[in-house]
């Protein structure tokens, strides 16, 4: 296992399994063989199944193991048991229901065994769900919990899990301060616990997005795959895309110095939410495309989505619409099939910016209409990477919902963990609402305010795109040396951007798009 030999540690677990079920119905070896020897063949036999992707024989292996528990009263064995079971239901096919009924009864099995590690592994399990299900306040009370029972117990790794699922939590309400802490504590000390001490610990529980990593040294260095996605993920939410690509970049060589597909494409996902931050959008086209492909030989579907979510958003960066349009839509079909509405915001909202920019502004309606319906269903306040919003309020003005987008503009700013990324989402929509209402001086400075935010960011997709809607004020109030002024500053970052596009096509594409030829003809004039 150690050396990624799955088949042959499969032949010689499937053997010692036989053995064992001979003996046991000869010589009752099962009287002789300690309880941790029969749970170290079962365990490890399920996991070598779930790194060679036959999930079926997995669950059978476990099911097994769950007898055998039941069977001889070993009730730590049996809730360790039903905990892999739920995780095996929420990886193979994202079925968070039969996960939480699973970590339920592991729940009780564990109080039962007045096993303190057990119980705080179930309490963690139900924070991973609970995250998956995007449950805010459920998430945190078990992450708490976890965290808690993990510094009484003592095991350095599931004191690092807690604290890296704590800071999941945290991202689910946008906390994106104790995020970046939380990940950073996590990734410190899996640091700490060196290779020996993590083979000693055996297969540890796992993250949904960890995969099946083969030995406990390989879960530890997946664990700090996911620790540095997170900080990405923070980096990016809190106006810091550069440290997240440090971050993002990180964790992809890991993953593949591991030979993790899933903690590849976890990162991929991660990575690229920071490199289309930059304006890297040939790199992030590159990868995501390659993160995609992998992403469809996983059975679980949500990776799946989000990495076309993505996908949908490099295409749409480059201004390539209609490939963006393809790669949204069949994320929202796939959005059909998980059971967490959630999610959906982060193929809508997309969907109503591409169709706002190909100048559909009926179905840019549609779509915004959708966004914020599922985000009053949701407690999350600040889905991830959810930057387009302003995209919905022009789409609800052009629709004459102008009540609707008053209130969304009212609900964006209210916030008051809003960090700066997510100030400009903000700015940009009150401009839109001044523009409608013929406020030209609110409208600009509005925009003045993103514009300096998105320099010093380093945000140069957001920043032509803001200097084009000043452009475009200054000239409807009849400042024509600022509007050029405006649509110069714009032709200079677009000029950049391309010159860093390699693929020529792609380049030449850019370059011709109705947007950008605009803007190249007004920065000229």
């Amino acid at each position: 296992m150690r050396v990624f030999a799955v088949r042959d540690a499969l032949t010689f677990y499937e053997q010692a399994r036989h053995l064992l079920d001979a003996r046991v119905h000869g010589l009752g070896l099962l009287t002789m063989l300690p309880a941790p020897e029969v749970e170290h063949l079962y365990i490890h036999l399920g996991r070598a199944y779930e790194l060679n992707a036959e999930w079926e024989k997995a669950r059978t292996a476990y099911t097994s193991m769950l007898a055998y528990a039941r069977e001889t009263g070993e009730l730590g064995m049996e809730s360790a048991i039903l905990n892999r079971l739920a995780i095996l239901a929420a990886q193979q096919s994202f079925d968070l229901a039969a996960a939480k009924r699973l970590l339920e009864e592991a729940w009780w099995v564990a109080e039962a065994s007045s096993e303190p590690v057990i119980l705080a592994e179930t309490e963690w399990n139900l924070a991973q769900m609970a995250i998956h299900a995007c449950k805010l306040k459920r998430a945190l009370i078990h992450a708490k919990r976890a965290l808690e029972r993990a510094h009484v117990t003592g095991p350095q790794e599931l004191t690092a899990r807690s604290l890296y699922t704590l800071g999941l939590s945290y991202a689910l309400g946008g906390y994106w301060e104790e995020v970046v802490t939380y990940a950073e504590e996590a990734r410190t000390l899996y640091a700490t616990i060196d290779e020996q001490a993590g083979e000693a610990s055996g297969l540890s529980a796992q993250l949904i997005y960890a995969g099946s990593p083969p030995t406990g040294q390989l879960t530890k260095r997946a664990m700090e795959v996911l620790c540095l996605c997170l900080l990405a993920l923070g980096h990016v939410n809190r106006g810091e895309p550069q440290t997240g690509v440090t971050a993002g970049q990180a964790a992809l060589d890991i993953s593949l110095e591991i030979k993790n597909i899933w903690a590849q494409v976890y990162s991929v996902l991660n990575l690229n939410h920071a490199l289309l931050e930059v304006g890297e959008y040939e790199q992030a086209l590159r990868v995501t495309q390659q993160g995609v492909e992998m992403a469809r030989t996983l059975p679980n579907p949500t990776l799946l989505f989000f990495l076309l979510t993505v996908l949908g958003a490099v295409h749409q960066a480059m201004l390539s619409l209609e490939e963006a349009h393809e790669a949204l839509i069949e994320a929202l079909a796939l959005g059909e099939s998980i059971a967490v509405r959630s999610y959906h915001v982060l193929a809508t909202s997309r969907l109503c910016a591409n169709r706002a920019l190909a100048g559909d502004w009926k179905s840019a309606y549609t779509y915004a209409l959708e966004a914020v319906a599922v985000r009053k269903d949701i407690e999350t306040s600040l889905p991830f990477i959810d930057f387009l919003r302003y995209f919905e309020i022009e789409a609800l003005l052009r629709g004459g919902d102008e009540e609707r987008a008053r209130e969304e503009v009212q609900h964006l700013g209210a916030d008051g963990r809003t960090t700066r990324r997510q100030r400009l989402p903000y700015l940009r929509a009150l401009a839109t609402l001044a523009e409608f209402d013929g406020e030209a001086r609110e409208a600009l400075a509005s925009l003045q305010e993103a514009a300096v935010l998105a320099n010093e960011i380093g945000l140069p997709g957001e920043l032509w795109q803001i200097e084009v809607a000043r452009g475009e004020v200054y000239a409807s109030s009849g400042q024509r040396e600022q509007a050029h002024q405006a649509f110069g500053r714009a032709m200079a970052i677009v000029q950049k951007l391309a010159v860093k596009m390699e693929d020529e096509a792609r380049r030449s594409n850019f370059l011709a798009e109705s947007a950008v030829r605009r803007v190249l003809e007004l920065g000229r004039v």
